[in-house]
């Protein structure tokens, strides 16, 4: 009996990854670095026993930063609402009342990127590529609001001094974060799974960025630049691009615990909010009880609209009144 969870597991690994296993099945991050050498030099962010940080950005040196742990301050548990966000803003609610399942997803294990694959297959499946604009239009409010002030100061110190700034996202596709990170952070090149294209709609599956990595993997090597790495997290060692840099700083869970968000009065330009469905960060609580409260409100909306059509004006106001409706 203990062999069906297993073949179900692979079978649905199978599905989601293709013929390439997850990377958390196969060495986590922690084994590598103790089994295998890396040619970066890992230093932990704040130790004084390696020169800082700031003054490698300031020689313009190109930074390569990883978006999940470095620069949002949101951990990989937290990317619901940004598939929810895709699912109601660019699909509509059914693919929202869908992706409501997120208990059953995250009993695939949060460890693993099965998971964010699942979420993403959701999310994406069946819109069209070519009309996909909540990436550029809605999520980069949303994504502003977590990003960390210590994993923006890097960028902007990287940008004034001439460097070459590569953003690494490990989970979200490249489609989410494109928009935040070109549009409003300046980064040059962005690096991450892409979302699978067949006539024209995304077919929820992501595709590995291996043309995309040695793209930037050549660029750095033709510079003759000892790039510079920023993580909050030992996962990023696994990525092929971390191998291409010379240091690699490391930001602790204890040194992210007491970073804060970037104020508002230091956004790098400002953020255009669009209007759509949704007025507030979808968390699966709120989630929930917006397609809880719909039944009700469709039927509430209803009754208004009978008693102010069919009620004498000066019996309706206070009727409507009753029911929680203004008038300005």
């Amino acid at each position: 009996m203990a062999k069906k969870p297993k073949l179900f597991s692979a079978l649905l690994s199978f599905l989601l990854h293709g013929t390439r296993p997850p990377i958390s099945s196969r060495v986590t991050a922690t084994a590598m670095t103790e089994s295998s050498p890396h040619p970066s030099s890992l230093h932990h962010l704040g130790r004084s026993s390696h020169p800082p940080m700031a003054e490698k950005i300031a020689a313009g040196r190109t930074l390569v930063l990883d978006v999940d742990a470095a620069l949002l301050l949101r951990s990989s548990s937290s990317l619901f609402p940004y598939f929810m966000l895709v699912a109601l803003e660019a699909g509509g609610y059914l693919l929202g009342l869908v992706l409501l399942l997120y208990p059953i997803i995250l009993s695939m294990g949060r460890a693993s990127d099965v998971a964010v694959r699942v979420m993403a297959m959701v999310a994406f499946c069946g819109l069209r590529a070519s009309r996909f604009r909540a990436g550029r239009a809605v999520l980069p409010k949303w994504f502003m609001e977590d990003v960390a002030a210590e994993g923006f100061e890097a960028m902007r110190m990287s940008g004034a001094a001439g460097g070459r700034r590569v953003c690494v996202t490990r989970r979200l596709p490249r489609v989410m974060v494109e928009g935040l990170l070109r549009d409003y952070l300046g980064t040059e090149a962005v690096v991450g799974k892409e979302m699978k294209v067949l006539w024209g709609f995304y077919t929820g599956l992501m595709a590995e960025e291996d043309e995309v990595v040695l793209v930037e993997e050549k660029k750095i090597m033709a510079e003759g630049d000892d790039a510079l790495g920023f993580c909050g997290s030992l996962e990023f060692l696994l990525h092929p691009l971390s191998r291409s840099c010379k240091d690699i700083y490391l930001a602790t869970r204890g040194d992210r615990a007491t970073w804060q968000a970037l104020p508002r009065s230091k956004y790098p330009k400002a953020v255009v909010f669009h209007d759509g469905r949704l007025a507030f960060r979808p968390t699966a609580g709120s989630t929930l009880a917006m397609f809880m409260w719909l039944p009700f409100s469709v039927a509430l909306a209803s009754a208004r609209l009978t008693v102010a059509l069919t009620v004498p004006y000066r019996y309706s106001t206070p009727i409507l009144a009753a029911t929680g409706m203004s008038w300005r």
